[in-house]
């Protein structure tokens, strides 16, 4: 009996892996929801499960009805690319070698990790040095995703038994490229759904194209548990540059 749910566990296994991620990837949108609704136990329990995996600034969050989404915009298109993945292995039977890893960690390791450094160094945020955008952090995180989704799904994939795959570099960066070009579609849908449901945070533009900084530094790893940062006075300020946008961290966000 337990011989049998085994085999039968391993003959679906990349269906369970493609479920497990789909349902890491939707739980961050389900999160703002509830909250809006006043469902505050669920909102507050995936906002809470969600915070040890990421910093939850809300700067760097699309938001849905005035709350931010469980994930930073950058961790949110990483699992788009690596849900996108899961599909891209299944339908054309790619092999990711790890080889081709470095292709697509080399983008979110620049942009990211530059700032990082700048930040340690004394920069605000990366200010006056590098600063990263939610566009560049959403693409970034989507290349990233799909690279390391399709490495990951080609082993689940083997490990099921349905087949071999085929190791194609020319496969691998035609069907991630694609796949990147649709993410940024759905990342142009997300903003315009921001900018229609959210009044006190909303993108700067049609890309949410702005370097943001936060106006009050010292509460700038404030986590928003409950998704919601009510801004006493709300206001965009640019000083020179029209995508710069400094952005308010008011004491009652937490």
């Amino acid at each position: 009996m337990i011989l049998k749910m085994l085999e039968d566990f391993q003959k679906n296994l990349f269906k369970y892996f493609q479920i497990l991620v789909a349902t890491i990837f939707i739980l961050p949108f389900i999160a703002p929801i509830a909250e809006a609704l006043g469902i505050h136990f669920v909102a507050d329990t995936i906002y809470f499960l969600y915070s040890f995996s990421c910093h939850q600034l809300h700067w760097r969050s699309a938001h849905l009805f005035d709350h931010q989404l469980a994930w930073c915009i950058r961790d949110t298109f990483t699992w788009g690319g690596i849900l996108a993945s899961t599909f891209i292995v299944k339908r054309y039977k790619i092999k990711m070698n790890w080889l081709y890893l470095p292709i697509f960690v080399i983008p979110i390791a620049l942009d990211g990790g530059i700032q990082t450094i700048a930040t340690v160094f004394g920069f605000v945020e990366g200010e006056s040095f590098y600063t990263s955008t939610n566009l560049l952090r959403a693409m970034t995180g989507a290349w990233f995703g799909l690279g390391v989704g399709m490495f990951l799904s080609s082993m689940v994939y083997e490990l099921d038994a349905v087949g071999q795959l085929k190791d194609s570099l020319r496969s691998t960066l035609k069907f991630s490229s694609i796949s990147l070009a649709g993410l940024f579609g759905v990342y142009l849908v997300l903003v315009q759904i921001w900018g229609l449901t959210t009044t006190n945070f909303k993108p700067a533009n049609a890309l949410d194209l702005a370097v943001r900084t936060p106006a009050n530094i010292e509460e700038r790893w404030v986590r928003q548990l409950n998704g919601s940062c009510e801004p006493d006075h709300p206001k965009d300020i640019t000083s020179g540059n029209s995508l710069t946008e400094v952005v308010f961290s008011p004491a009652d966000c937490f």
